[in-house]
């Protein structure tokens, strides 16, 4: 596929299509939080066997959703008949920064009942919704 597919466009750019065509940023902004709370408790849920990893494919590109596989089927093979713990978050930041209209990058810094984690997001709108296109995980 090349850049005449309009599902493929080159690192950086949005296709334009936002979730809110009229939303203000300050709007923008509260959509973008939300989310990136909703991928980085999935994300956890999904790395503790409590959630399918195919949940999360419809908000994440599909190489964050290879890394997001790749990871949970790797703490899956180190927990082994170890069980799984809820993945209840408290999140302690969530800063939002726009890059352009239509990307938004997004730290987010939780804990849950073992520690305190941060977790980086890129956002871009794509077919007027959001999708996570970079995610770090520490």
């Amino acid at each position: 596929m090349g850049y005449d597919d309009p599902t493929m466009l080159p690192d950086g750019e949005s296709d334009g299509r936002r979730p809110t065509e009229l939303a203000s940023e300050a709007e923008e902004s509260r959509q973008i939080q939300a989310m990136s709370k909703v991928v980085c408790q999935a994300a956890l849920e999904t790395f503790a066997g409590l959630r399918p990893a195919h949940q999360m494919e419809r908000w994440l590109a599909p190489s964050v959703y290879e890394k997001i596989v790749a990871r949970a089927d790797l703490v899956a093979h180190m927990r082994a008949g170890g069980g799984s713990h809820s993945a209840r978050l408290q999140f302690l930041s969530v800063r939002p920064c726009r890059v352009r209209p239509g990307i938004w990058e997004v730290s987010v810094v939780f804990a849950d009942a073992r520690r305190v984690r941060a977790c980086a997001l890129r956002l871009k709108a794509h077919r007027r919704r959001w999708q996570v296109t970079a995610m770090e995980m520490g």
